[in-house]
C-alpha cells in the first residue's frame, strides 16, 4: 500500500461522460476470430512492445468488422481540468455512478501552481511566469525552494547546487529563490523564515497540516504545539505560523478531490470533497475502493487532516455520505477502540451491503515491544504500557525502576533510565488486519490477528506477510481481503492459524463464524488466499486435496462441491493452474480464470454445474482479477495484452470490457481503438478487486474509465505536473455501457407466506422483465418435504415437516436469460389438534339406539381412528371406534341402552401422538313410560261446566 504522504501521484479524477446504446459485438468476433481465439494467439503471441499489440488488436477488429460504431460521450462541465485517477468507482442496479475526481495539480497552459502538498510541489518549468511564494522542486535536485517575488523562470535551469542549504538563494530569469530545506520541510529550533515558507511538524506529522509562516523570524528553543484546525495558529518566538492545512480557501490554483456521483441519465453531484469539516478537523484524500448500495449511500476510506500518523492508513477513516449529497458520516477514525483492539488505521479495503452495514479493516499498529521496567533496549521502538497514539524511538540503555510520563507531541524527548525516548506517530502494520462490521452506527469486531477461531489463534489472513503462510498464493499480502460482505452481513475469509492450519470462515457475527474448510481435514493440504461469498452464505474457495489444486463451492451446512480442478479438460483446454479470484451470484454459479494447455494461454469459465468457456487468449490477455458475474447470470470480463509494464502485466492499451452469457455469448462494451465522441480509446482501466461486484450492476449495467489519444495504463495523474500522467494523455473519461444481452428480471412476490405442517399450501411465483413464457427451478437449497415448484411457478402441496427452509428460484425467460430470489419459507407446526362430542348429555330409552356425533377441530391427510369407551358396558354400549375420513372434521357413532342407569361417561380418545385431551358425553338410560289421563285444574273445571250447561240449554230449546 503506497503511503500518501507525500501524496501519491497517482489520484484520479473524471470529466464525467455517458455512453449511450451502442451496438454490441457479435460473439463470434471474439470468440472465433479475436486476438484472444485460436486462430490469432500465435500471432498475438509473438508482438511484445505496447505499440504492436495495439495495431495487431485493431488489425484484428478491422478485418473481422468488430469495432463497434455509435458510442457517444457527453462531457460534464466540471471544475479546473478532468485527471481520472485509477477506476475507483462503483455502479448500482439503479445505474448510478460513484467516482473519484481529482483536480490537485496545475492546470495544462496556466502557470498557478498548487501548494497543498508542500512535501510535491510543482517541478521547476523553464520560461513560466511564478507568484510570490509559489514553490517548486528543481528538477534533479532534493530540495524545495520558494519564490520570494513574483516573475519569470530563465529557458535553461540555474546552478541549484550553489544554493544547496537552508536559506541561500539563486537567481533565475526574473525570480530570487530561497531554499527551504530537502523533501519534507520539518521545523527546526533556531532557523530564520521568511514569511511563506512552510514548515510540518519536526518530530512527526499531524496528517495533512503544513504551516506557514505569516510573519518572519526565527525559531524559539522549543518546538509549538501545532493547531490541528485549518487556520488556526500558533507564537513561535516571534512568527507566527498559520495551519494551511488542506483547507480549499487556502489552496493556490487548484481544486480539492471529489467524490462525485451521477444517478442514470442525470448529472454529477458531488457526495465529498477534500477539506470537508469532519469534527475539528478536514477530509484530506481517498482509498481506493469504493462501495454503494442499492440506495446510492457510499462507503469509503479517506484520509483525516489533524490525526498523529506518518502515512495514509493511520491518518484515515471510514465514512459513509449520499445518496447524492447526502451528510458526512464517520463510521471510523484511527485511535477508536473496536471489541477491545485500538484502530491503528485502515487499509483501503471498504464493503457495504445493501441493508446498509460497512466492513472495513481496521488495521493493528506496528508490532513493538511495550515497555518494561529495568529492561535493555537496543536502539529500538517501544509503545507505552497506556497507548497515547504514539511509540517512542530510544538510544541504547536501560530503562528505569517507574515508567516514565510519556510525551504526548511527536518530536518531544523524555529520559528514562539510560535511554533518551523520542516520540513519532505510530505506524501501522498492514498485515495485522481487524475484519469491523458497522450496523447501524454500532462496530463490531469479527475477527482480528490474535482472534481466537476453531481452536487455535489468529496469526495471518490469507498469505500475508506476517504469517508467511505456505497458502495457493505466490507474493499475496492485505490485498487477500477484498471487501466482500452480503445481505445477511456474513463475511467469508481465509486465516492462517498457531497451530500451523489454514482455514476458510464464514462470520457471520463477532467471534461466530462457520468453518468452510481447513488443512488436515478431509485432505485438503493448502487453502487458497481468497474466498467469495454470496447471499445464500455459499462460499467458493481454493484448496489442494490428493496434491492438486481445486476450486470448491461450499453450501451450508456441509455440501462441498468441486467446481474444477488442474488436470481438467474443458472444450478441448487442459486446467494448467486455477487462479485466485473468483466471483459466486446468489444462484451459486461461479466464474473463474485459469491458465491452460501447459500455462500457454489463458481462459476465463462460467460454472452451473459443469464449467463452459467465457473466453481464452494468449498467456496474460486476460486481466485475472477482472472477472463477475450479476444475478441474472451475466458475466462481464478485462482484456488485455501480455505486455510487461514495470513489475507486472497490465495490458490496458490494447484490452477491452465485454458481456457474456451462456445462450449469447461475448458482446463489447468497450475495447481500445473504439471511437467514442470522434475521439479513440487509447487505453481503458477496470482495477481489482473493485472491478468485481462493483463496477458491474445487477441489471447489466458497466462503468470503466478510458483515456483516449496516446497510452498511459495506469492513468496516474502527478500533482502539479502539466507534462506527465493524465495531463498529457487525453484527460480520461468515465465510460457505461448497459448494452448487456439479459435484461433485468425480477420474481414476486418478494417473500412468501408461511406454511403449516400438515395443511395444504398453494402460492405462485411469477417473473418480470423478461421475454415471456418463463420457466422455474429452485437451483440453491431445498424445500420442505411435501412441497414442490412446479416449471409454471406454482409452489404446492401439503408439508409435512416444520422448520425455515432457505431456497433460491430461479426464472428463465425465452430467451434463456435469468433472474432469482432469494426465498426463505417458515414451515410452522400444526395448532393442537381437540376432539369433542355432542351433543354432551343424552337420555335415551332402555333398547333404543341414539346417533351421537364426534368432532376434530383440524381436518387431517389421512383416515382418523377415534377410540369410544362405554364406563358401563352393561348399561350404554357403544362400538369401539369411529373413523374420521381423511380431510373430514367429523364422523357418528351409535349408543345403544341396555338396561336402565346412568348417567354412563362415555369417553372418545385420539390417537396418542395427538396429544389431545379425551372428550366426554353423559348418557342415561330410562324405561318405557306409563301412559297417563291429563287433569284438569279447577278453573279449567269450572269453564267447563258452564260450557256444558249452555249446551244443555241449546239442546232443549230445539
Amino acid at each position: 500500500m503506497k503511503s500518501r504522504w507525500p501524496l501519491p501521484r497517482g489520484f484520479w479524477s473524471a470529466l464525467l461522460s455517458a455512453a449511450l446504446v451502442m451496438p454490441l459485438f457479435a460473439a463470434a468476433a471474439l470468440a472465433q476470430t479475436g486476438p484472444g481465439s485460436q486462430e490469432g494467439r500465435k500471432a498475438f503471441a509473438g508482438k511484445r512492445s505496447p505499440e504492436e499489440r495495439r495495431s495487431f488488436f485493431e488489425a484484428w477488429k478491422a478485418q473481422h468488422g468488430s469495432a463497434p460504431g455509435g458510442k457517444t460521450e457527453a462531457s460534464i462541465a466540471a471544475i479546473g481540468t478532468g485527471n481520472v485517477g485509477r477506476a475507483s468507482m462503483v455502479i448500482n442496479g439503479a445505474g448510478t455512478v460513484v467516482h473519484t475526481k481529482n483536480f490537485l495539480g496545475i492546470a495544462p497552459g496556466t502557470t498557478t501552481s498548487c501548494e497543498v502538498d508542500i512535501s510535491s510541489p510543482n517541478d521547476w518549468l523553464g520560461s513560466q511566469s511564478y507568484a510570490l511564494n509559489d514553490n517548486i522542486r528543481p528538477v534533479a535536485f532534493s530540495s524545495i525552494f520558494m519564490a520570494t517575488n513574483a516573475g519569470t523562470t530563465g529557458a535553461v535551469q540555474p546552478n541549484w547546487a550553489t544554493a544547496s542549504a537552508f536559506g541561500q538563494t539563486i537567481v533565475d530569469g526574473t525570480i530570487t529563490w530561497v531554499n527551504t530545506d530537502g523533501v519534507q520541510p520539518s521545523w527546526i529550533t533556531g532557523r530564520a523564515y521568511q514569511v511563506g515558507m512552510v514548515v510540518r511538524q519536526g518530530g512527526g506529522s499531524v496528517r495533512g497540516f503544513n504551516y506557514r509562516a505569516t510573519t518572519a523570524g526565527t525559531s524559539g528553543a522549543t518546538e509549538p504545539v501545532w493547531p490541528t484546525i485549518p487556520g488556526g495558529t500558533v507564537n513561535d518566538n516571534g512568527i507566527t505560523w498559520q495551519a494551511i492545512g488542506f483547507y480549499p480557501g487556502s489552496f493556490t490554483g487548484c481544486g480539492p478531490m471529489q467524490l462525485i456521483s451521477r444517478a442514470s441519465n442525470s448529472v454529477e453531484t458531488i457526495i465529498a470533497s477534500e477539506g470537508d469539516a469532519v469534527g475539528a478537523s478536514q477530509l484530506s484524500g481517498w482509498g481506493e475502493f469504493i462501495a454503494m448500495n442499492a440506495s446510492g449511500v457510499v462507503a469509503f476510506r479517506a484520509a483525516v487532516a489533524g490525526l498523529l500518523s506518518d502515512d495514509d492508513e493511520n491518518g484515515s477513516g471510514i465514512f459513509t455520505a449520499g445518496p447524492g449529497g447526502g451528510a458526512l458520516t464517520k463510521i471510523s477514525t484511527s485511535g477508536d477502540t473496536v471489541g477491545g483492539r485500538g484502530v491503528c488505521g485502515h487499509s483501503t479495503m471498504v464493503g457495504m451491503n445493501d441493508a446498509g452495514q460497512v466492513l472495513f479493516d481496521g488495521l493493528g499498529r506496528r508490532h513493538e515491544e511495550v515497555w518494561q521496567p529495568s529492561h535493555v533496549f537496543a536502539n529500538q521502538r517501544t509503545y507505552p504500557t497506556v497507548p497515547n497514539g504514539l511509540e517512542f524511538f530510544g538510544t541504547a540503555g536501560t530503562s528505569g525502576a517507574v515508567e516514565p510520563v510519556w510525551p504526548t507531541t511527536p518530536g518531544r524527548t523524555v529520559v528514562d533510565g539510560t535511554i533518551t525516548w523520542t516520540g513519532f506517530a505510530q505506524n501501522c502494520d498492514e498485515d495485522d488486519h481487524g475484519l469491523v462490521r458497522n450496523t447501524g452506527g454500532v462496530n463490531s469486531l469479527l475477527v482480528a490477528q490474535g482472534s481466537s477461531v476453531g481452536g487455535s489463534t489468529v496469526i495471518g489472513f490469507g498469505s500475508d506477510d506476517d504469517s508467511q503462510a505456505v497458502g495457493n498464493c505466490l507474493g499475496c499480502s492485505y490485498n487477500d481481503i477484498d471487501g466482500l460482505i452480503n445481505s445477511a452481513g456474513h463475511v467469508a475469509v481465509v486465516l492462517n492459524l498457531l497451530d500451523g492450519t489454514q482455514g476458510a470462515f464464514n462470520f457471520t457475527g463477532p467471534g461466530v463464524s462457520t468453518q468452510v474448510a481447513r488443512t488436515g481435514v478431509a485432505g485438503v493440504t493448502a487453502i487458497g488466499p481468497r474466498v467469495s461469498i454470496n447471499n445464500s452464505d455459499q462460499v467458493v474457495y481454493r484448496a489442494t486435496t490428493g496434491g492438486v489444486d481445486r476450486l470448491f463451492r461450499f453450501t451450508p451446512p456441509a455440501t462441498t462441491v468441486t467446481i474444477a480442478s488442474v488436470g481438467d479438460t474443458v472444450n478441448g483446454h487442459t486446467i494448467f493452474r486455477i487462479n485466485a479470484f473468483t466471483d459466486i451470484n446468489t444462484s451459486g454459479n461461479v466464474v473463474f480464470q485459469a491458465n491452460i494447455d501447459g500455462n500457454a494461454q489463458d481462459a476465463f469459465y462460467y460454472w452451473d454445474g459443469a464449467s463452459t468457456q467465457v473466453t481464452l487468449g494468449p498467456v496474460n490477455t486476460l486481466a485475472s482479477e477482472m472477472i463477475t458475474v450479476n444475478d441474472s447470470n451475466l458475466v462481464a470480463y478485462v482484456t488485455g495484452s501480455g505486455s510487461q509494464e514495470g513489475d507486472t502485466y497490465e495490458g490496458h492499451e490494447t484490452g477491452g470490457i465485454f458481456f457474456w452469457t451462456k445462450a449469447g455469448g461475448s458482446t463489447t462494451a468497450i475495447a481500445v481503438g473504439d471511437i467514442i465522441g470522434g475521439d479513440t480509446v487509447g487505453n481503458i482501466y477496470a482495477q481489482h478487486t473493485s472491478f468485481v461486484r462493483r463496477q458491474l450492476s445487477s441489471a447489466g449495467c458497466v462503468a470503466t474509465a478510458y483515456s483516449v489519444g496516446t497510452d498511459d495504463p495506469e492513468m496516474d495523474c502527478q500533482e502539479g505536473d502539466n507534462s506527465s500522467g493524465c495531463f498529457a494523455n487525453g484527460s480520461p473519461k468515465l465510460f457505461v455501457s448497459c448494452g448487456a444481452v439479459c435484461p433485468l428480471i425480477t420474481l414476486a412476490p418478494p417473500t412468501l407466506p408461511g406454511a403449516t405442517q400438515g395443511q395444504p399450501y398453494s402460492q405462485s411465483i411469477v417473473a418480470s422483465g423478461g421475454a415471456a413464457p418463463y420457466t422455474y427451478a429452485v437451483t440453491t437449497g431445498a424445500l420442505p418435504a411435501g412441497l414442490t415448484l412446479s416449471a409454471g411457478g406454482l409452489l404446492s402441496g401439503t408439508p409435512t415437516v416444520t422448520g425455515t427452509f432457505p431456497f433460491t428460484v430461479t426464472a428463465t425467460d425465452a430467451n434463456a436469460c435469468t433472474g432469482l430470489l432469494a426465498y426463505s419459507l417458515v414451515v410452522g407446526g400444526p395448532a393442537q389438534v381437540t376432539v369433542v362430542i355432542n351433543p354432551p348429555s343424552r337420555t335415551i330409552v332402555v333398547g333404543a339406539n341414539s346417533n351421537l356425533t364426534v368432532s376434530i377441530n383440524i381436518p387431517q391427510p389421512t383416515d382418523t381412528i377415534v377410540t369410544l369407551v362405554s364406563a358401563n358396558p352393561a348399561i350404554v354400549s357403544v362400538p369401539p371406534t369411529v373413523t374420521i375420513l381423511a380431510n373430514q372434521t367429523s364422523a357418528t357413532f351409535t349408543v345403544t341402552g341396555v338396561t336402565i342407569g346412568g348417567p354412563v361417561t362415555i369417553t372418545a380418545n385420539l390417537p396418542a401422538s395427538f396429544q389431545a385431551p379425551p372428550a366426554t358425553t353423559a348418557i342415561t338410560v330410562i324405561a318405557v313410560p306409563v301412559a297417563t289421563i291429563p287433569t284438569l285444574s279447577g278453573w279449567a273445571l269450572a269453564l267447563l261446566g258452564v260450557m256444558l250447561a249452555a249446551a244443555a240449554i241449546l239442546l232443549m230449546r230445539r
